[in-house]
Formats: C-alpha cells, structure tokens, sequence
C-alpha cells in the first residue's frame, strides 16, 4: 500500500487484503480502528491499520510443516 495518512474500506478490500464484509464488520465492531467524516464514510488510520495487520502475525505458526494428505 502507499503511504497515505488514510486508507478508505474500499483501498482494504480492493486490493484483497480482507473481503468487503469483513472489513465493515471489522469496524462496526471496533477491531479495526476507523473514523468517520460525516457523509463522507469511513477512514481508516494507515499506521492503526497496519499495527492490527502486523499483530495478527502473532498468530502465525513460526516454523511450517509440510502437509500431506492421507490416502484413502
């Protein structure tokens, strides 16, 4: 992404970072941090947004193993 001040939902979703859905319900539900301007809609802070992005790689395994299907 750029560096703007600002991201909108739609410079989320557009990219295919999150789908449209989550992200509007990601904010309606205060998990990820916007504001809103009036009529305008919804803003979301560049560094908040990529904070939250950068903590969900807590929740990423460390070391990855292969998988492997087991045959039927």
């Amino acid at each position: 992404m750029d560096e703007r001040l600002f991201y909108r939902p739609r410079d989320i979703y557009s990219r295919g970072h999150l789908s449209k859905p989550l992200v509007y319900t990601l904010i309606a539900q205060g998990v990820l941090p916007a504001v809103k301007f009036g009529r305008r809609g919804w803003y979301i802070p560049r560094r908040a947004f990529e904070a939250w992005l950068n903590s969900l790689a807590n929740f990423l395994p460390t070391n990855t193993t292969k998988i492997v299907e087991h045959e039927k």
